[in-house]
């Protein structure tokens, strides 16, 4: 399964404030990764950390990262995500500061084909002072498919240019202080998110990948424990079946919608049912029930 973009919204609030949410509500999909990135500018020292991110569904939010330009508290960025979540037809995502912020901003992002368990794999930051180039630094992803989320918090506004091969999850790039961008990413390896400004310009800015879903394949044959005469042996569904004394060859051959299988001197019918066989034979009664990885066979 491979990670793809499903829809995104942003908000920026110049008024003073302790939260953010997206305005325009999204019908998010159950299974799928949604990203936030939360910028904030405060007149306090060490002010406008993000306490904690909620949405309408009551989603679990978990921070990847949150960074002030070094040299400075007051402008600072940061991303929270929730996997794996339950979707809702109007969700609305809210962050909540620790004071009163000058301007926020948040862009909320949603993305099928990610990790349903622990997907975030790496993060950066970096901070620029006086440069039209912006970076956040290396992150690395250790599996090809991965996504990079980056965010930009700048301390002017600015005519901003989103990074080489990135898509912007920010609806407007006209003088503004913030950016929100996102790429797919090929193979493993080190990436950053990058952007240009119109002018030199100071800012924060921070990374997190995250990895793509990967299913977990686990290979096993049809081996049963065969419980008889007090021994234990087991056996394959088109193997030889052991007995005390007696060994019987085990033909079987799939039909739709039944199995049947044939033995030397008695013939099984066999019925499929969800979780459960009934096979019965002519002078004994079997039952097989599966058991995760294994089938147990009583006679």
């Amino acid at each position: 399964m491979a990670i793809a973009f499903v829809q995104y919204d942003d908000f920026y609030n110049a008024l003073g404030g302790g939260t953010i949410a997206n305005d325009v509500p999204l019908n998010t999909t159950s299974g799928n990764l949604l990203v936030v990135v939360i910028n904030s500018f405060s007149l306090l020292p060490n002010g406008a950390i993000v306490t904690g991110v909620v949405d309408t569904e009551g989603n679990t939010y978990t921070k990847a990262i949150g960074e002030y330009r070094s040299g400075n508290t007051s402008l600072r960025c940061e991303i929270w995500y929730a996997a794996n979540i339950t979707g809702n037809a109007n969700n609305v995502t809210t962050a909540t500061f620790t004071s009163t912020s000058v301007t926020r901003y948040i862009s909320v992002s949603e993305f099928s084909g990610a990790a349903v368990s622990s997907p975030l794999d790496d993060t950066s930051f970096n901070s620029e002072t006086n440069k039209t180039a912006h970076d956040s630094g290396n992150a690395t992803a250790t599996v090809p498919g991965s996504l990079i989320i980056g965010g930009y918090n700048g301390q002017r506004v600015e005519n901003i240019t989103v990074g080489s091969g990135f898509t912007a999850l920010s609806s407007d790039l006209t003088s503004v202080y913030n950016l929100a961008q996102y790429d797919i990413l090929g193979a493993a390896g080190d990436y950053s998110s990058d952007c240009t400004t119109g002018t030199t310009n100071a800012s924060i800015n921070i990374c997190a990948i995250f990895k793509v879903f990967e299913a977990k394949t686990k290979t096993f044959t049809a081996d049963a424990i065969l419980k008889a005469s007090g021994l234990t042996k087991t056996f394959s569904a088109d193997a030889i079946l052991y007995k005390p004394l007696v060994r019987y060859k085990l033909d079987v051959e799939l039909r739709d919608p039944r199995i049947t299988a044939e033995l030397r001197k008695n013939t099984l019918d066999v019925k499929t049912r969800k979780n459960s066989l009934d096979v019965e034979t002519r002078k004994n009664n079997i039952v097989v029930k599966t058991r995760k990885n294994s089938v147990e066979v009583q006679i």
